[in-house]
């Protein structure tokens, strides 16, 4: 997944559910209002989009998982 400069200027909040992509790109300045951004089982993704830390408004990221061997559900909460 691609997200080009000035694709979503003004989109504040993102929740991304049972998506299975490998990659996200991000360029400079594609969400410039991004505050809060919801993962939510997102299995074959190993990294976060290195734009991602780039977002001047970003405050909050959260990513939820489920443990396949625990059967337990994770939450990673990051105040940036």
């Amino acid at each position: 997944m691609c997200c080009s400069a000035q694709g979503f200027p003004r989109l504040q909040e993102l929740v991304l559910r049972d998506f299975s992509i490998e990659e996200w790109r991000m360029e400079g300045e594609a969400m410039p209002r991004l505050s809060n951004l919801i993962l939510f089982e997102s299995w074959n993704m190993t990294k976060l989009p290195e734009g991602l830390l780039q977002l001047p408004c970003l405050k909050e990221l959260y990513v939820v998982a489920k443990s396949c061997m625990m059967k337990h559900w994770f939450i990673l909460k990051l105040a940036l």
